[in-house]
């Protein structure tokens, strides 16, 4: 390795070390915040018959106005909730005879929910049998 390559790499990589330490510094010696946990509840996926939520209480405790989204510490996060809307697009809403303001298969779910990623949660009534509709996390943005 020539002279003049050395001092382009020494050059180089005292760059770098001051961009570190610039970066260190700008931070003041604060620890890096920890990205919430996000729950979403007031989107659905229409077309595969999985209905946004009425959520009515989130870990036990009763909710006065639904949020639609909420954020948490990462971890365990209980939602209880039913779907309320008109839905007809889903045949299996229409064949229960349901009314636009009726709610529909209320039910609970826990779900853990890690830093940093957004969970969609919604009720899933692709089955005919009222019996068998449930909350489930139908998607997971990283």
């Amino acid at each position: 390795m020539n002279k003049r390559t050395l001092l382009i790499l020494i050059s180089v990589f005292m760059s770098a070390t001051v961009f570190a330490q610039d970066d260190s510094a700008s931070n003041d010696g604060a620890e890096a915040e920890t990205p919430p946990a996000v729950v979403i509840t007031n989107e659905g996926l229409l077309d595969r018959c999985i209905l946004p939520l009425v959520i009515t209480r989130v870990n036990g405790e009763a909710v006065e106005e639904d949020a639609g989204r909420y954020e948490f510490e990462p971890g365990n996060q209980s939602f209880s909730g039913y779907a309320q809307g008109d839905f007809v697009e889903c045949s299996t809403i229409a064949d229960a005879g349901l009314g636009a303001d009726s709610p529909i298969g209320e039910g609970s779910t826990t779900v853990n929910v890690p830093s940093g990623k957004e969970y969609f949660l919604g009720l899933d009534v692709r089955k005919s049998d009222p019996g068998t509709w449930k909350i489930v996390t139908w998607r997971i943005n990283h």
